[in-house]
């Protein structure tokens, strides 16, 4: 889309030439090579009927269906561009286009809506369709391609999105499983969690996150007595990322278990600070770390940037349930907000 050139023809006053310019424009650059998409911006549909569809307000997918699509967070419809013999696509428009202004009224960001419908949902489209290749496919593709196949790619991962529905279909395009993400827990799911924790594992990963999965039950104890025995393995094996993810909880825990014993006195609070690292030791725990691991890491240079990972894909699930509530209940004020901040995301990415 980098390359996408887009010319608008427009004029208030009728009968300047503005269908003409336009068809024989389209047409002219096809002639020459060119993938050409003629958008029919005109609630009378002059655009349309002169490229031969002669009752443009019988379509039932147009311009304004596709906005409305957009306005609902929905996937475009699939079959409303229409190829024409001469050698364009047309999106075409009837008079289903003068009643968009009134929907657009309480719309954020309605004057990129349209920009939205084109741009980027051609973006997204073929990243979902590069992502369904086989790695036989994807090697017949070229490098700008693939480029900005993982550039997008690159953007999901970092924003922890693992799953996206797509025209009602849900596409797992990272297969990362991150404890602090993981849907038992942005879910509240409980006894998933429960049952996950009653096992016994033998992987450093999987004992992880079964510590992760006790703190978020309340059985601190148990998951800051676990977080250290997979943070002294971990160090064992060098496993620098998963030993610094265990040992920064160990230190949220402990001042946890510290003021619940103020009150309760619960805890063996002995044993815990045997295990604790002390205040020196807490403020020197990243620099300590090999220097390969610091600059890949650099982010979690804080030890509380850890727990804020939680915190993050919280918000992002209650801000996602809005969405869901808007969009059952046709509200449009909240139309393009997760949608427009995905996008706009990764253009800013790739731009």
């Amino acid at each position: 889309m980098n390359k996408c050139k887009v010319i608008a023809i427009t004029n208030q006053k009728g009968g300047v030439g503005k269908t003409t310019t336009t068809v024989n424009l389209g047409v002219a650059l096809a002639n020459q090579g060119y993938r050409v998409l003629l958008v029919d911006a005109d609630p009378q549909g002059s655009l349309t009927v002169s490229l031969g569809i002669h009752n443009p307000d019988e379509l039932e997918e147009s311009l304004a269906t596709v906005m409305q699509a957009a306005i609902d967070d929905r996937a475009m419809p699939s079959d409303v561009i229409i190829s024409h013999p001469e050698g364009v696509d047309l999106l075409p428009s009837n008079i289903e286009l003068s009643g968009m202004e009134t929907a657009l009224f309480n719309v954020m960001s309605r004057e990129y809506v349209l920009k939205c419908c084109i741009d980027s949902n051609l973006l997204l489209k073929r990243f979902f369709n590069i992502n369904q290749m086989t790695e036989s496919q994807k090697s017949s593709l070229t490098k700008d391609e693939m480029e900005k196949y993982h550039s997008i790619l690159d953007v999901f991962r970092k924003a922890r999105i693992l799953y996206v529905e797509d025209d009602h279909t849900q596409r797992q395009f990272i297969t990362d499983e991150i404890p602090f993400a993981d849907k038992n827990c942005i879910l509240f799911d409980y006894n998933a969690m429960h049952a996950f924790s009653e096992k016994t594992y033998k992987s450093l990963e999987y004992n992880y996150k079964k510590a992760f999965y006790l703190s978020r039950l309340r059985r601190y104890d148990e998951a800051f007595f676990l977080f250290s025995e997979v943070a002294k393995q971990a160090f064992m094996e060098k496993d620098y990322l998963l030993y610094y993810l265990a040992e920064t909880n160990c230190i949220s825990l402990h001042k946890v278990i510290k003021n619940v014993n103020v009150w309760y006195r619960c805890y063996d609070l002995d044993a815990v600070e045997a295990l604790s690292p002390n205040d020196s030791e807490v403020e020197n725990l990243f620099r300590r770390l090999p220097i390969e691991f610091r600059n890949s890491y650099d982010n979690l240079t804080d030890t509380h940037s850890v727990n804020l990972l939680y915190k993050y894909s919280y918000e992002a699930f209650t801000d996602g349930q809005k969405l869901q509530k808007a969009i059952e209940s046709e509200s449009t004020e909240f139309g393009l907000t997760s949608s427009g901040k995905a996008i706009s995301r990764i253009n800013d990415y790739l731009h």
